[in-house]
């Protein structure tokens, strides 16, 4: 009795539905964190320049007279920076010196997030 052995030339389409499931099993995961790296870093981003515009305003205020130095209770926008909102706060101290913090506001993929900065502010 002979046995005769059928040599496989090609692939079959159980072969080629099995490759491209393992493909896509590995492949969603590494897109998701490409995704979440951008995002990641979008937000990074805006958060910086969230940090850099309110300590530009600290310098605007810093550079102000102190009896000149006004809160800003509703979100105003940056001239220069459409999407950056911010306020000012000011809290006296017994007269001699005021605590300023800057709140700047902006969107991400997340929602609304804030960065503050504050500095103290004495009388001289």
């Amino acid at each position: 009795m002979k046995v005769k052995l059928v040599s496989r030339k090609g692939f079959i389409f159980l072969d080629l539905v099995f490759s491209i499931t393992i493909f896509s099993l590995v492949l969603i995961p590494v897109l998701n964190m490409m995704l979440g790296s951008t995002l990641n870093s979008a937000a990074a981003k805006k958060t910086d320049i969230a940090v850099n515009l309110a300590q530009m305003k600290l310098e605007e205020y810093r550079n102000t007279g102190f009896g000149e130095l006004l809160p800003v209770e509703e979100k105003t926008a940056f001239e220069d920076h459409p999407g950056f909102t911010y306020t000012v706060g000011l809290v006296q101290d017994g007269g001699i010196s005021r605590v300023v913090t800057v709140t700047v506001f902006f969107q991400t993929a997340s929602g609304e997030k804030s960065v503050a900065l504050s500095m103290e502010r004495i009388k001289r």
